[in-house]
């Protein structure tokens, strides 16, 4: 999709108040692009646990007013408000500065967030970088979502999305946060807006673009997952200064970085 494509379909969105119409186009490929890489298959558990954040998205839309009056943002991201999704869940949100430990194998953790399934509260811990406040919130409303059924209080270490937990809940909860703040179609649209491509390729072309950010590929070979933290955290390309695309989506660049590399948004 071509910028000014892009313009035009963004502002539409405004005209009917929809940050989702025309999703469907977000995803076609022009034909002077590369094509982008097929995406990971998602497994069968992340597949149920998309279908759970997609349904959560679809109840935010739906009763967006409740939350935001007539002052529904135009900007899609900011309708991806963990406080929100948790209050259709039952649940409150708050930053208390001492969350407690958790103790592991000896040691004392440090818990950068607790949902309590009696008292239907969830605390996070503000003392973290926000990234990690926000990707932590996420986590905890997946508990609340894919499993209502436990009852107590859980704990949960810092999160932040770049490291693959173990535990078969624990991961669910993390991809979770993964699908609900870094959806693939919004994330298409951000992506293709910045770049200019549905894929990005490093070539002499986007390397004179780069600018600067290029400098640690200059003779060497390019790792797809190097060059895609580049791309998460940069805030000027071809010109143009923009917040990067882990600001703007409120999640830490690594976060990001392993994001654009499952979705197929990096090139080999």
């Amino acid at each position: 999709m071509t910028p000014g494509n892009f313009n035009k379909l963004h502002l539409d969105r405004l005209r009917l108040q929809n940050p989702y119409a025309h999703a469907e186009q977000l995803c076609s490929n022009e034909d002077n692009q590369p094509l982008r890489r097929r995406p990971q298959a998602l497994s069968t558990s992340d597949q149920a646990v998309a279908a759970a954040v997609a349904e959560v998205h679809r109840q935010l839309w739906r009763r967006r007013r409740e939350f935001w009056g007539e002052q529904v943002p135009s900007d899609a991201i900011r309708l991806l408000n963990v406080e929100h999704a948790l209050r259709l869940q039952g649940y409150q949100l708050s930053y208390v500065a001492d969350v407690g430990q958790r103790v592991g194998r000896g040691n004392d953790l440090e818990v950068a967030g607790v949902i309590d399934r009696d008292r239907r509260e969830v605390r996070i811990s503000p003392t973290l970088p926000e990234a990690v406040q926000r990707f932590t919130a996420g986590h905890e409303l997946a508990h609340a979502v894919l499993h209502p059924l436990a009852g107590g209080i859980h704990r949960d270490r810092p999160i932040e999305g770049s490291a693959r937990s173990s535990d078969p809940q624990e991961r669910a909860a993390d991809r979770f946060s993964t699908f609900f703040l870094m959806p693939e179609k919004l994330l298409a649209a951000r992506f293709s807006a910045i770049f200019h491509a549905e894929v990005f390729e490093l070539n002499d072309q986007t390397r004179v673009a780069l600018g600067s950010a290029a400098e640690p590929f200059h003779g060497k070979a390019v790792q797809r997952r190097v060059l895609a933290r580049v791309l998460a955290g940069l805030g000027r390309y071809n010109g143009e200064v923009f917040p990067s695309l882990a600001t703007q989506f409120g999640v830490s660049i690594s976060a990001m970085a392993i994001r654009l590399e499952e979705l197929g948004f990096v090139g080999d």
